[in-house]
């Protein structure tokens, strides 16, 4: 990713971002970062509409102009083309998002992470890591900001064995938000596929340490599609896992998605019941995360 022109500020963020990631530079970075990406696309790129398979829903994807490179699918009801740069830095700042009307928020906070995905597709050097470092990052500064705390990245998980004093969970964020509140367990993933199941794993070791309500598992994921040979668009979803997960492993208390699938909203209403939402909702809801209890 060296040679590319978004590689300084992509090194520059997560420093940043492992020093404070609440901070007002990392909002910076995180804007420096969408406002180059939305503009190489929007010079260099076109839009090639894509056959979905997902009923209700209109994916494309993004084209170079010369080359032969292209992106992801994006969801063209929630990638906005025309948002200013002025808008996305201040989603990035985290700027009165609560008072966004739900639609529009959706849009801001989908096109914001989608852009360097995009940007880094196109650029097309083989580093498949960035883009979900990128989103990690992204979630954890919005939540940080709005938790008004830092998270830790692993867990010290006790043994009974004297020998081991440094036996640690390893996980994308545990936001501690102080006496009798909840901490919350946050696994980020551009998307989950079968690993998913790494995220109930940990929820389980984490209320094995301390009981259930003590961590409150919070999973967010950018989308679940997949881009076909026949330039054809799915969404590649496991209900029946996800059910059999929430009910012999542990409780996720939410999901989040920037880009909703379509199989698993029914989740909802049916035993057990998993609370599967857009991630715009965090905002209004963020205080009954940090709830003591289940």
């Amino acid at each position: 990713m060296a040679a590319n022109p978004l590689a300084k500020r992509y090194a520059s963020l997560k420093a940043l971002a492992s020093k404070d990631l609440k901070s007002d530079a990392v909002s910076a970075e995180l804007a420096s970062i969408i406002t180059l990406s939305m503009d190489f696309v929007r010079k260099r790129a076109k839009l090639v509409k894509l056959i979905s398979n997902v009923p209700g829903k209109t994916y494309a994807m993004v084209a170079l102009k010369t080359g032969v490179k292209t992106s992801r699918p994006i969801n063209t009801a929630l990638f906005d083309f025309k948002l200013t740069d002025a808008e996305l830095a201040a989603v990035a700042a985290g700027t009165d998002i609560e008072k966004i009307p739900r639609p529009r928020l959706d849009q801001l906070l989908y096109t914001a992470a989608m852009s360097f995905c995009v940007a880094t597709d196109l650029i097309g050097e083989g580093n498949k890591k960035s883009p979900g470092t990128f989103f990690e990052i992204y979630i954890g500064h919005l939540v940080a900001l709005t938790l008004k705390v830092n998270p830790a990245k692993k867990v010290v998980v006790p043994t009974t064995d004297a020998a081991e004093t440094d036996n640690t969970l390893p996980t994308d964020f545990i936001f501690d938000l102080g006496p009798g509140k909840s901490r919350i367990h946050m696994p980020v993933k551009t998307s989950t596929r079968e690993r998913v199941v790494q995220a109930w794993a940990h929820q389980r070791v984490l209320e094995g340490m301390l009981g259930a309500g003590r961590y409150k598992g919070v999973l967010v994921v950018l989308t679940e599609t997949n881009k076909q040979k026949d330039v054809s668009v799915v969404e590649v979803c496991l209900p029946g896992q996800w059910r059999a997960y929430q009910m012999y492993i542990a409780p996720m208390f939410r999901v989040y998605y920037l880009d909703l699938p379509k199989a698993y909203e029914p989740l909802r209403d049916q035993y057990p019941f998993i609370q599967i939402w857009p991630f715009s909702r965090f905002f209004s809801e963020y205080e009954q995360l940090g709830k003591a209890g289940p």
